[in-house]
């Protein structure tokens, strides 16, 4: 029998383990409705765990710096852009969306909208959605790597990590915040997790501020809609680590 199912990439702590406990294989591969499955695990080769494989023969697809289009190097965070070497593979437009066509059919490529990298060895990878990745302080910070962090934690039962503004005024520097939903037992205090989370990740990942929820709004499909969160941004009951006096070590 084979299974299909369409969600984020297995985590890598777990990939070997559940294949071995539940006696099944993984074959992992990325795409989406309008290219169709871009790149896949070859079955016939080693599993690369945390991998969306390689380009499907049919397809080119590149890494590039979001806003100029520039091909980047292996291993450099960019925007996943696809095209086909097979006529009809990967649609051309939306229906009745010209401005969306023209935005996202730049340069007659797709672009997906999300961020990865692509090893040395033509493997793909994915990290965030272009927009949910964070620059804060001339680093580069996946929410998807923060979220996976937090949710290690025996207290959280839910997280979603954005970047908020932390000042007046549109040119001020994006700081981050998580929202959890907490377990009904043993949850931590924000100050609690906070310590715990200094522990566990580089300093820069840490976030700044903490808001506690009983509910993460979604979409139909189960996925959080990370705009709502940003348009709420810090509310009167978020926990601000800077103004509790906690500093974090470098």
């Amino acid at each position: 029998k084979v299974h299909t199912v369409f969600a984020a990439p297995a985590p890598k702590d777990i990939y070997f383990e559940f294949q071995e406990r539940f006696g099944v294989k993984f074959i992992e591969g990325y795409g989406l409705t309008e290219t169709g499955m871009a790149t896949y695990m070859d079955p016939t080769r080693p599993p690369v765990a945390g991998s969306m494989g390689k380009a499907n023969p049919g397809y080119e697809v590149t890494v590039v710096e979001p806003g100029t289009d520039r091909p980047l190097p292996p291993d450099t965070p960019g925007e996943i852009v696809v095209d086909m070497k097979i006529p009809n593979i990967v649609m051309r437009a939306y229906y009745g969306m010209p401005e969306k066509t023209a935005e996202d059919f730049r340069n007659l490529k797709l672009h997906t909208g999300d961020l990865g990298r692509m090893d040395k060895d033509g493997y793909f990878y994915f990290m965030d959605r272009v927009k949910d990745y964070i620059r804060r302080r001339g680093e580069n910070v996946s929410s998807m790597e923060v979220e996976r962090q937090i949710m290690d934690h025996p207290g959280i039962k839910e997280a979603s990590v954005i970047g908020v503004k932390a000042g007046e005024g549109a040119s001020s520097e994006d700081e981050i915040m998580v929202v959890c939903i907490p377990e009904d037992t043993d949850a931590p205090t924000p100050e609690e997790l906070t310590h715990w989370m200094a522990e566990k990740m580089p300093y820069f990942m840490v976030p700044r501020y903490i808001r506690y929820v009983t509910e993460l709004p979604k979409t139909p499909t189960e996925r959080v809609q990370k705009v709502k969160l940003r348009d709420e941004g810090i509310t009167s009951d978020t926990f601000d680590r800077d103004a509790a006096g906690i500093t974090i070590k470098r």
